[in-house]
């Protein structure tokens, strides 16, 4: 899979918003990434497309620049996760967003629905500071879409820890989104295309929400329906579908706290986060500012969470 981040604009009030023109709030936003990072097991170094993955020379920086390799990791009943990490890619942002991801130029009417249409005209997609900025910078022509930003990496993963540094925007509808998908922005895999061959979403947030979401996706072939209306059929998702997913709104055990959100002030975001996310072959799980620690040789030996905040008690 590939890292994805994007940041987008949701139709108000609309659990899945259609593209559409009036109904589009302007939004003029930026999501700050520090570092998007990702791993794989050893097993698999076939799927990192040349990525180091025993034991790189390399320093680390800091925690927040980090990719790393679990080898043999275990989680704990406590949602710790204890294992030595070896380094296995960091992302420089040092360079323009081109020299580690594909910059996606292309509308998001018939992908996630949302208002965007994503651009690379300079705007919407730059490095400055050793950051990677993903801006909604402007209404389309005729006002019936909204600029902004969205990436792909260039490289492939399967497997191991990945962590992310962000601050993310919110309110005025946008909608900030950090994940993994197979091979192309149409999500082209083993399986299929999008959603046949899966998707995991490690941060989905909307407006102001104080929650970021947890998303496993995935999906069938179909004719006339979704089970168990209609049958299932091998069609690689093309060209219908029906989508399986883990998120439930009417639940929270999809979701994780983040911070309140402030809707009243001049650039409403949350303060800068650590997401990570463990991806093995038996186990997903995923984790906001967990406590990371080092051994004297400065590999990272655990992941654990942090007591909950009030406000998410």
């Amino acid at each position: 899979l590939k890292l994805s981040a994007a940041l987008a604009a949701r139709l108000p009030k609309a659990p899945r918003p259609t593209f559409g023109g009036r109904m589009c709030s302007r939004a003029i936003a930026v999501v700050a990434l520090a570092s998007a990072l990702a791993s794989a097991t050893a097993e698999d170094s076939s799927q990192l497309g040349g990525a180091s993955l025993r034991g790189s020379a390399e320093p680390f920086r800091s925690p927040s620049n980090q990719t790393l390799l679990a080898a043999g990791s275990s989680l704990l009943p406590s949602g710790a996760l204890v294992a030595p990490f070896a380094l296995a890619k960091r992302f420089d942002f040092s360079q323009p967003p081109e020299a580690e991801f594909d910059v996606e130029v292309h509308s998001d009417e018939f992908l996630t629905h949302s208002c965007s249409n994503y651009t690379n005209d300079g705007k919407t997609v730059r490095t400055e500071d050793n950051k990677l900025h993903l801006r909604v910078d402007s209404l389309c022509e005729g006002g019936g879409c909204m600029n902004s930003g969205r990436v792909m990496s260039r490289e492939s993963f399967k497997y191991g820890l990945f962590t992310f540094s962000a601050k993310v925007p919110k309110c005025n509808h946008v909608w900030p989104a950090l994940w993994l998908l197979p091979a192309d922005v149409n999500g082209e895999g083993n399986y299929g295309r999008w959603p046949c061959s899966g998707e995991i979403d490690v941060l989905e947030t909307v407006h102001d929400q104080s929650f970021g979401t947890f998303n496993l996706v995935s999906g069938y072939g179909s004719t006339g329906g979704c089970w168990p209306d209609a049958e299932m059929t091998c069609n690689k998702c093309e060209p219908e579908y029906c989508t399986s997913t883990t998120m439930d709104w009417r639940n929270d055990f999809d979701r994780y706290f983040v911070e309140e959100t402030n809707c009243d002030a001049e650039h409403p975001s949350w303060e800068e986060h650590l997401f990570v996310l463990n991806w093995q072959p038996d186990e997903l799980t995923t984790w906001i500012d967990p406590i990371l620690s080092y051994d004297a040789a400065g590999r990272l030996v655990s992941v654990e969470p942090k007591p909950a905040p009030e406000a998410a008690k």
